[in-house]
């Protein structure tokens, strides 16, 4: 969102990259100072990017560094259920983790490998392969009995 005085603009980001960037400012607005919001609309997503409300003086073409909340899709938290003989262990993409004596698996993916699903492997069945993003403290795989 961009706003002076008299106008108002919103744009949607098309992809997860570095930059917001505004290009086409309108010629009669260069110079003024201007309010500029970049935040997440996909109620799925609430909290997808770092929120950014800041002022700045209109130029041609600003290019406004954001950040993605990583948590978001890079943090993978789920509980692990069933009866085990020994502590299992689970592959997420490239990473191995092992449950604690709980059951719990928490593992954070960096953000250039971060994906909006996770496909997971393990010593022992479990009742489902893959784990969707965002994914919170309640998510839970159950080992299936052979």
């Amino acid at each position: 969102m961009v706003q002076t005085d008299d106008l108002f603009r919103s744009d949607t980001l098309s992809s997860f990259s570095e930059n917001a960037i505004f290009k086409d400012v309108p010629h009669r607005f260069l110079g003024e100072e201007t309010r500029i919001c970049v935040t997440t609309l996909d109620a799925n997503l609430q909290n997808a990017y770092v929120e950014i409300d800041t002022s700045l003086c209109l130029s041609k073409g600003i290019v406004l560094p954001i950040r993605r909340d990583a948590s978001v899709y890079g943090h993978i938290f789920f509980h692990l259920v069933g009866a085990v003989a020994q502590q299992p262990l689970i592959s997420i993409e490239n990473f191995t983790v092992t449950p604690d004596l709980d059951g719990y698996c928490s593992v954070d993916i960096p953000l250039d490998q971060q994906q909006p699903k996770y496909h997971i492997t393990a010593s022992v069945p479990l009742s489902s392969d893959t784990v969707y993003m965002p994914c919170f403290e309640g998510n839970t795989f159950r080992v299936v009995e052979q």
